[in-house]
């Protein structure tokens, strides 16, 4: 890690958001798979007795404060706090001290604030050399159920309600980020933040800042409070800020006063990305708005002339392929690349059966849509038991397949696809909810 930027690692602080399924014996909404590739990650719990698999993992200590998180590609999530860090046993019990929330696409997630039992963290690993940690979970949560209004112009968006157990809930060798090594972060140069809260100036005492899997990241503190700012995606422009789990931004202020603390989020306004430079690793933007307490609406902060100049961020994002084949979910447990010597790049992931599939499109690519097909620039393979006796590839069915590559940088690319495949024996699989992320390190 470069010491003359500020000391930080990217965060996956991911969230598990799931629709319930009719079927008790199938997965719990789209599935996107089972951790951080490369290091043999996994995060799953079952709930109400249907397995969920996330995608992307990670977890993070910050200020005291454990965050472990597993996220599908679709933006849905499942979040664990705890105060503390390091192995050992916390309880959870929706307190600040341990606490459980799980989102499904609703302004309000379930969480742990009217559960009368109490779950369990069990970190197991939690090894910051290597930047990976492992443990067990369970909990249970509830949320209320709302209905449309019609007393409004306005029509709530009916919500499901009800309680939800999470058992067997596990994460295996899943990232860390902390936020010490035992020694002071470096400074951070000429990085720097401030933003007018009603008309007091806020100025950014620390600052940490990352692009993850999830979008951009910037994290600061200052004798009053902190402030937080996340971006949903990897690229510059202007975005709305929101407090919901779809909103393209959102920002959060919780300010320190002898009265204790009180937590504000964005639920207006607008952020701007400037600069992503790449080449660098150094972020600019601006950000106004109104936060709005989120224990009482009729409080709200207004934000002006919002400003984070010359900061730096570390990148850290990984391999990852997924998508549903057939009845079954596939997801990396190793994504091989590579170029070849007429210019191609060739992708190849494995599962943990064994099972390839396999992507090859020209190294010169630009974001768009393409039709995928047996012997085009555009190609796809499927192969169960991939070298073992019985391997039996499943090639495109042509006009059926597309690849979508819908963001381009030097350091990765970001898409999705869907297609149909055929085997010798007419055997014809559908291949959906294709996700790709690739970082172009070793291209």
């Amino acid at each position: 890690m470069n010491k003359t930027k500020y000391y930080f690692r990217a965060l996956l602080i991911l969230a598990v958001f799931a629709l319930v399924a009719s079927c008790d014996d199938e997965p719990i909404g789209e599935i996107d798979g089972g951790g951080t590739p490369g290091g043999n990650a996994n995060f799953q719990v079952d709930i109400d007795g249907q397995t969920f698999y996330a995608s992307i993992s990670g977890a993070n200590t910050s200020d005291g404060v454990t965050q472990i998180v597993g996220q599908r590609s679709d933006g849905q999530k499942v979040l664990i706090k705890v105060s503390g860090s390091g192995t050992g046993t916390y309880i959870l019990n929706g307190t600040s001290g341990g606490n459980a929330f799980y989102y499904d696409g609703g302004a309000e997630p379930y969480d742990m604030s009217d559960i009368d039992s109490v779950g369990q963290l069990t970190i197991t690993q939690y090894d910051v050399a290597s930047g990976r940690t492992s443990g067990t979970f369970s909990f249970i949560a509830s949320r209320e159920a709302t209905v449309d209004s019609t007393d409004s112009d306005s029509t709530a968006t009916p919500l499901p309600g009800g309680t939800l157990e999470f058992t067997n809930g596990k994460f295996d060798n899943i990232s860390l980020n902390t936020d010490s090594d035992g020694t002071t972060p470096p400074n951070t140069g000429n990085a720097d933040l401030k933003v007018e809260l009603d008309g007091e100036l806020y100025t950014a005492e620390t600052i940490d800042s990352y692009l993850d899997n999830s979008g951009y990241h910037l994290n600061t503190t200052s004798e009053t409070g902190t402030l937080k700012l996340h971006i949903n995606t990897h690229q510059v422009g202007t975005f709305d800020l929101g407090n919901t789990p779809d909103a393209e931004a959102g920002i959060t202020y919780t300010t320190l006063t002898e009265d204790g603390d009180a937590e504000f989020a964005s639920s207006e306004g607008h952020v701007t990305l400037s600069d992503l430079d790449f080449d660098n690793y150094i972020a600019s933007g601006t950000f106004s708005g109104t936060l709005t307490d989120t224990e009482d609406e009729n409080n709200t902060i207004a934000m002006a002339n919002g400003a984070f100049d010359d900061v730096p961020f570390e990148f850290e994002i990984s391999d990852t392929i997924s998508a549903y084949i057939g009845n079954d979910y596939f997801i990396s447990s190793e994504v091989s690349k590579s170029t070849t010597d007429d210019n191609r790049v060739e992708l190849i992931a494995t599962d943990g059966s064994n099972n390839q599939l396999e992507l090859s499109f020209p190294s010169n690519v630009s974001e768009g849509s393409y039709s995928i097909t047996e012997d085009g620039n555009y190609t796809a393979l499927y192969t169960t038991d991939a070298g073992g006796e019985n391997a039996d590839p499943y090639v495109p069915v042509n006009e059926t397949g597309t690849i979508v590559f819908t963001e381009i940088y030097p350091n990765f690319m970001l898409g999705s696809f869907s297609l149909s495949v055929r085997n010798d024996a007419g055997e014809v699989l559908q291949i959906t909810q294709g996700f790709m992320l690739i970082t172009t390190e070793g291209l």
